[in-house]
């Protein structure tokens, strides 16, 4: 099986947290059960000097956020048989001290910085040569990948695009921005149905083939909470998603260390 994987950090590559182990981990689990695994994420500051051993890959992005265009290059890394790192060199948004967050402040673009990484996602799994079977990401860091496949499906009439799955590591990081970051996704805002409770907002993306997987420590109270709602069940700290089609769900509560402004666009 080809399976993508994107993360907004890898261990040994970039970490700030257990993110980073778990999807390193991954990656070279699933290589060495005999997939094959590429894993996408950002070129951080040092890392093309600490492996020397990437390459640029013949490939550059040239993408729309908001109403400006940008472009970033892709670098790559053979780690063992079955894995490979793809790494998207945007200077501008990852040459940086930090992956998030400097002198205990979050980057005050973080929703492009992400939103930018999630649409080079979004176009390696559509245009790659080495077509996955399977999208995998990470965080609200990626989670736009799933609704922008979805996106791409729709308005270009895409055809049998792979499916998707999201997994949330810790709830009580979400990526909370102003209303005014929607504009940079370049959505319609049919795309999304919003609705609350509580503290809890759910954004719907009908006729997806999505599932919202799993979630670690520190998530089960919030989703208990909603386990309820159709498409969602929470037993021992896993959403399990019934066989029928449910929509695809990315259920948050307040506050993020990581990103802590306050808004009412969650990704």
């Amino acid at each position: 099986m080809r399976i993508l994987l994107a993360s907004s950090e890898v261990h040994p590559y970039s970490k700030t947290g257990g993110l980073a182990d778990m999807v390193g981990a991954l990656g070279k689990a699933l290589a060495r059960a005999g997939h094959e695994a590429r894993i996408v994420t950002p070129l951080y500051h040092g890392i093309r000097e600490r492996f020397p051993a990437m390459r640029r890959v013949d490939w550059q992005f040239d993408l729309p956020l908001g109403a400006r265009r940008v472009l970033a290059q892709l670098w790559s890394l053979k780690v063992e048989k079955g894995l490979t790192i793809y790494f998207v060199d945007q200077p501008d948004f990852y040459e940086r001290a930090g992956l998030y967050l400097e002198n205990h402040v979050s980057y005050s673009d973080n929703a492009g910085r992400f939103i930018f990484f999630s649409k080079c996602v979004a176009h390696l799994a559509r245009y790659l040569p080495w077509r996955p079977d399977l999208v995998h990401v990470h965080d609200w860091q990626a989670a736009m990948v799933p609704a922008l496949m979805l996106h791409q499906r729709a308005r270009r009439r895409v055809g049998n695009s792979p499916p998707t799955c999201l997994t949330i590591h810790n709830l009580a990081y979400q990526g909370t921005f102003p209303a005014a970051a929607f504009t940079l996704t370049k959505f319609t805002g049919k795309i999304f149905q919003c609705r609350r409770r509580g503290v809890l907002q759910t954004i719907e993306l009908p006729q997806s083939r999505n599932r919202l997987c799993r979630c670690d420590y520190n998530s089960e109270s919030a989703l208990r909470a909603r386990n309820h709602d159709p498409g969602i069940r929470v037993r021992t700290g896993r959403i399990i998603a019934p066989a029928a089609e449910p929509p695809f769900r990315n259920s948050q509560r307040r506050g993020s260390r990581k990103n802590g402004m306050p808004g009412t666009i969650r990704f």
